[in-house]
C-alpha cells in the first residue's frame, strides 16, 4: 500500500506456531528487513509480511533466495499499478 511518508515502512507477522525456534524467526526478520531495503529503499510504501508454515530457514541462501524474488515480484506489481 502506498503512504505519505518519504520512505517506505515494513511490518512483520512472525509466530512461534509457524517457525519454532526463535533463531530461525530471527534469521527469517533479517532476510525480510535485508530484501526489502535492497528493493524498496526509495519507494513510499507500507508492506506487512505474514510467515506461513512451511518456510524454508534451514539453508539460508534458499531463505535469500525466496525472500529476494517475492521482493521483486512485488515491486514489479507496486510499479505497475503506479503506471496504470
Amino acid at each position: 500500500m502506498d503512504n505519505d511518508l518519504d520512505r517506505g515502512r515494513l511490518g512483520m507477522v512472525i509466530g512461534k506456531k509457524n517457525i519454532k525456534l526463535a533463531t530461525r524467526r530471527n534469521r527469517v526478520k533479517r532476510a525480510l528487513r535485508e530484501s526489502f531495503r535492497q528493493h524498496f529503499h526509495d519507494t513510499s510504501v507500507d508492506l506487512v509480511v505474514v510467515a506461513r508454515n512451511g518456510v524454508g530457514v534451514e539453508d539460508r541462501s534458499h531463505l535469500n533466495e525466496q525472500v529476494a524474488s517475492l521482493m521483486k515480484k512485488l515491486q514489479q506489481k507496486i510499479l505497475s499499478n503506479r503506471h496504470d
